[in-house]
């Protein structure tokens, strides 16, 4: 276990420090720079989005969940006009990641893509969900992820090319 240094001088490296203390060159304090440049608020809002979805999939499914995220997404949009958060979307795509990366159970695209969805479209972004198939060229996979007016969000289109996108309402149906 490092010991945290108290640092007594001024230094030209980027720190994360509380009150004197350096976390500079542990583990803890590499942890926090990289949480450091995402907005706090963002990183809670992830936090309860993925623990609710994360919970929800196995319980109800993934239609189900998603239905559920639908009307939390509609619910909040009402308070989130009124604080006009004009934020670009690659930073609620990195606060969803960030947390998701230090999250205890294995968070797959489908949690982290859910959360996403309702981030954007709680602020009245018109954010799409897509579930796609891979072409089986490689075998199967599937993939989760949120575009708008047709860009994915974090992910470029070429990471996508394999995979055909299932029409949302038919999966929503049968989950």
């Amino acid at each position: 276990m490092e010991v945290i240094a108290f640092a007594a001088k001024e230094t030209t490296k980027p720190t994360t420090s509380v009150v004197g203390f350096s976390l500079v060159g542990t583990e803890v304090g590499t942890r926090m720079r990289r949480l450091a440049n995402v907005n706090p608020r963002l990183l809670v809002e992830s936090l309860i989005l993925l623990v609710i979805v994360r919970i929800a999939i196995p319980l109800r499914g993934v239609g189900a969940t998603f239905r559920m995220a639908s009307k939390v997404a509609r619910l909040g949009r009402r308070s989130t006009r009124r604080n006009a958060e004009a934020l670009p979307p690659e930073d609620l795509w990195l606060a969803v990641n960030r947390i998701a990366e230090r999250f205890p159970l294995a968070t797959t695209c489908v949690p982290r893509s859910i959360a996403l969805w309702v981030m954007l479209r709680r602020r009245g972004i018109p954010a799409e969900m897509r579930i796609g198939v891979s072409d089986g060229s490689a075998g199967f996979a599937s993939h989760a992820w949120v575009e708008i007016s047709g860009e994915p969000v974090g992910e470029t289109k070429s990471s996508l090319e394999s995979f055909l996108p299932l029409a949302i309402e038919d999966f929503l149906i049968s989950g």
